[in-house]
């Protein structure tokens, strides 16, 4: 759905793993390479505030996907990092 909406898919549960196990990463799986993909990894408790403090990286990278468009966005957002691919 969110490719049809052309709308970043937030991933806040660790199926995504699972996800990525059974279709493969989004750059392996055509079908799925224009997924712009924020998953929040952190815990219940810290996750509003690692979210907060990575929203200037968030818009950085969405920015940046938006200037081609075969770039997409894929941000990683645990307890102790944040991690972005491009």
């Amino acid at each position: 759905m969110a490719i049809a909406e052309k709308a970043m898919l937030i991933a806040v549960d660790r199926d995504m793993k699972a996800f990525v196990r059974r279709f493969g990463a989004p750059n392996e799986n055509e079908k799925y390479e224009s997924l712009d993909l924020l998953f929040l990894g952190c815990a219940t408790r810290t996750c509003k505030a690692r979210l907060e403090q990575a929203l200037d990286l968030i818009e950085l990278e969405w920015s940046f996907s938006r200037a081609k468009p075969t770039r997409r966005m894929w941000v990683t957002i645990e307890d102790h990092r944040m991690t972005t691919y491009r």
